[in-house]
C-alpha cells in the first residue's frame, strides 16, 4: 500500500494500487526528485533483495511506468446457458414426437385387421398416378424401398456407434475476475535429524504476507502410518483452511497475498548427509491427509473418489511408494517448484442418460500437477540467523486446468445425421421421380387411428357442407361418370381381344378414327365407380336432364369445396383478409360534374 500525507491539511490520501508500484520491504532508499517525483528502490523483503528503482508522481498520485491492459475474457456463460436451454427443449420435442409414434403404432397394431394394414401399406408403396407407365411407377417403388433400407443401415450403424462410443478429454481453462488462485496443501516430512532436534518451517509470500500460521505439526499423527527410511520423522503440513481467502496473484495485478510461496527450514544442520526433506503436494479441496491421520479434526466434506482409493493411499504412504507430486530434497539447498490446480470431470458410465449428449451427469475430482528443480550449490543468506534451505512454490498459471470427459458421439450428434441423410434420401427421391403431395398433417394426420382418427373426420364434416360432389374423387356430371365407366369397360374388352387375336396394341401415333377414349379413372373414382352410390345416379339420371340452374348450383357448390380446402390446408389466408378490409375501407368518390 501507498499512503501521500498531505501536509497542510494534515491528510493521508492512498493512491489507486498499480502494478507499477514496489513490493513491500525494509531498508529500502527514497530520494526527492523535481520537486514532485519520488525515486524509491533497493530493500530486503525476508530473504529478498531488490535492486529495482520506482518513481512515485506526487502530483498524478501514481506509480509511473508501462499500463498493462487487462486481459479479455473469452467465454460467455449466458451463450452456454443457452445452448443447453435450446438442447432440452430439442429433447423434450423429440421426446413427445417419438412417444406420439409409439402410441400410434400400438393402436394400429391392435385396432386394425390385418387386411387393413395390408390395404395402407399398398397405397402407400403402389400410387401410380394417371396416364403414368408402369416402368415408371415400378422404378419408384423400388427406389423407395433401396433408400429405405440405406436409411435402416444407416440409423442402425449411428444407434451402434452411440452405444460404442468411447469418451475423450475436453481441456479447458476457467479463471475468476482477479485471476487469483488457491494455494495447494503441502506436507514437509524431515528425515534424518536426531529426535528434537529437526528443523521448523517457516512461510511468507513474495508480498511478505506471512503464512507461517497455517503450518500444523503432525508429528504424533503419523508415527504408526508413515515410515520412509525407518528414521523418526518430523512433519508439518501447510493448510490454509478454506474460510481464510488465501490466494496468489499475478504480479501485474496486485491481487491476492502475492505472487508465491516461500518456505525456510531453520534448525541445526544435519550430522550426516543421509538427512532428508520429504515434500508431498495436495489438493486443497482432496487432501487424503485429514482423514488418513485425522489433521484438523478431519475435514466433513472430504469423499473419496472411490473405495480403493483409501487403501491404495495407505498402502503406497507405509510402503514409500509415493512418487507422483513427491519430492526428496537436500536441506541445505534452494528447491524451485510450481503446481497446476487441476479438476477432472468423469463421466458416470452406468447412466443411460449420459448417451444423450445433454446434461451429462459427471463426476469432479481435484487433483494437482507439480514439478521441482533443485539448485546444485548450497544456499547462501544474508539475514541472521541463516535458514538451512528454502523452497519456493509458485503456480504454472493463474488459473485452473478443467480436464471433462465426454463422448465422442451422442444421441444428438446422430439425430443431426439422421436428419441429413433423410433429407438427402427426400431430395433425391424428388429430384429423380419429382414431389407427390402427401396429407397436409403428414403422419399424425395419415396414420392416425381411434380417437385422434375421428376427431380429424369430425372435424372435416364440421367444416364442410354435407351432401356434395367432392373434387377430383366425385366427376363434375354423372355422364362424364358414365363415359368414363363406359370407356375403361370398351377399352378392357379391346385389349382382351387384341390378346386373344394376337393383334398388337394401338399407340398414340394411330389415326384418330381408332382413338378411344383414354381418360383412366383415378383409384377413388374406381371406388365411386364399383360403389352403390354410383349404380343409384346411373339409373335415376339416365331418363332425366338437369336444367342450367342445378347445374350451376353444383358448379358453385364444388367451387366453394375448392376454396374451403385450400383455405383449410394450402394457403394463408391472411393477405386475402387484408386486401378485403383495404378494399371495403376505400370511399367512392363524388363523381366530376
Amino acid at each position: 500500500m501507498t499512503a501521500v500525507l498531505d501536509t497542510q491539511k494534515w491528510i493521508w490520501k492512498i493512491p489507486v494500487a498499480s502494478p507499477n508500484q514496489p513490493f513491500p520491504r525494509s531498508f529500502a532508499a527514497a530520494l526527492l526528485v523535481n520537486k514532485s517525483q519520488m525515486v524509491f528502490g533497493f530493500g530486503l523483503n525476508y530473504q529478498t533483495i531488490y535492486d529495482g528503482l520506482y518513481v512515485f508522481d506526487s502530483i498524478q498520485g501514481k506509480w509511473l511506468g508501462q499500463a498493462i491492459d487487462e486481459e479479455p475474457v473469452h467465454r460467455t456463460e449466458q451463450m452456454c446457458v443457452a445452448f443447453v436451454s435450446m438442447m432440452i427443449v430439442f429433447g423434450v420435442v423429440s421426446g413427445v414426437l417419438l412417444l406420439l409414434g409409439c402410441y400410434t403404432l400400438a393402436r394400429l397394431r391392435f385396432s386394425f385387421r390385418f387386411r387393413n394394414v395390408a390395404k395402407r401399406i399398398k397405397v402407400l408403396l403402389w400410387s401410380p398416378r394417371a396416364g403414368e407407365p408402369f416402368w415408371a411407377e415400378i422404378t419408384r417403388t423400388l427406389c423407395g424401398l433401396l433408400f429405405f433400407a440405406i436409411f435402416t443401415a444407416v440409423v442402425v450403424i449411428i444407434v451402434l456407434q452411440i452405444r460404442n462410443s468411447p469418451i475423450i478429454d475436453e481441456k479447458y481453462y476457467t479463471h475468476n475476475k482477479d485471476y487469483t488462485i488457491d494455494v495447494p496443501d503441502i506436507r514437509f516430512c524431515f528425515d534424518g535429524w536426531s529426535p528434537g532436534e529437526s528443523p521448523i518451517v517457516h512461510c511468507s509470500t513474495d508480498y511478505g504476507t506471512p503464512c507461517s500460521q497455517f503450518m500444523v505439526n503432525m508429528t504424533t499423527n503419523i508415527e504408526t502410518g508413515l515410515n520412509y527410511y525407518g528414521d523418526p520423522l518430523t512433519c508439518f503440513l501447510f493448510r490454509a483452511p478454506p474460510s481464510v481467502n488465501f490466494r496468489l496473484g499475478r504480479t501485474s495485478d496486485r491481487h491476492g497475498q502475492g505472487s508465491y510461496l516461500k518456505f525456510h527450514y531453520y534448525g541445526e544442520p544435519p550430522d550426516s548427509n543421509v538427512s532428508r526433506v520429504h515434500v508431498a503436494f495436495y489438493h486443497k479441496l482432496h487432501d487424503p491427509n485429514l482423514p488418513v491421520y485425522h489433521v484438523l479434526d478431519d475435514d466433513p466434506n472430504f469423499q473419496w473418489y472411490g473405495p480403493e482409493e483409501n487403501a491404495e493411499f495407505q498402502s503406497t504412504e507405509q510402503e514409500n511408494l509415493r512418487t507422483k507430486n513427491a519430492y526428496d530434497l537436500e536441506a541445505d539447498k534452494v528447491t524451485i517448484s510450481s503446481y497446476e490446480l487441476i479438476e477432472r470431470q468423469d463421466i458416470k458410465t452406468d447412466n443411460v442418460w449420459n448417451y444423450a449428449g445433454v446434461g451429462t451427469i459427471r463426476q469432479s475430482q481435484y487433483n494437482i500437477n507439480c514439478g521441482a528443480m533443485t539448485e546444485p550449490d548450497n544456499a547462501r543468506f544474508l539475514s541472521d540467523p541463516q535458514p538451512l534451505g528454502a523452497l519456493h512454490v509458485f503456480p504454472k498459471d493463474y488459473q485452473v486446468t478443467v480436464m471433462r470427459e465426454q463422448r465422442a458421439f451422442t444421441l444428438v450428434n446422430g439425430m443431426g445425421v439422421v436428419g441429413g441423410i433423410f433429407g438427402l434420401i427426400i431430395g433425391l427421391q424428388a429430384c429423380l421421380f419429382g414431389y407427390r403431395p402427401r396429407s397436409p398433417w403428414g403422419v399424425v394426420h395419415r396414420w392416425s387411428i381411434g380417437q385422434l382418427r375421428r376427431s380429424l373426420l369430425d372435424g372435416l364434416k364440421r367444416k364442410f357442407p354435407e351432401a356434395v360432389n367432392v373434387p377430383i374423387v366425385h366427376p363434375v356430371h354423372r355422364r362424364f361418370s358414365i363415359a368414363v365407366a363406359r370407356s375403361h369397360k370398351n377399352k378392357k374388352i379391346e385389349d382382351d381381344n387384341d390378346e386373344h387375336l394376337k393383334l398388337p396394341k394401338r399407340s398414340n401415333t394411330e389415326p384418330a378414327s381408332w382413338q378411344k377414349s383414354k381418360m383412366e379413372p383415378t383409384i377413388h373414382q374406381k371406388q365411386f365407380f364399383a360403389s352403390d352410390e354410383y349404380e343409384d345416379e346411373t339409373a335415376a339420371g339416365n331418363d332425366s336432364e338437369e336444367d342450367e340452374a342445378s347445374r350451376m348450383a353444383k358448379l358453385e357448390e364444388r367451387l366453394h369445396v375448392f376454396e374451403l380446402l385450400f383455405q383449410a390446408y394450402y394457403i394463408n389466408d391472411e393477405v386475402f383478409q387484408s386486401l378485403a378490409f383495404a378494399l371495403k375501407s376505400i370511399i367512392p368518390s363524388a363523381p366530376e360534374p
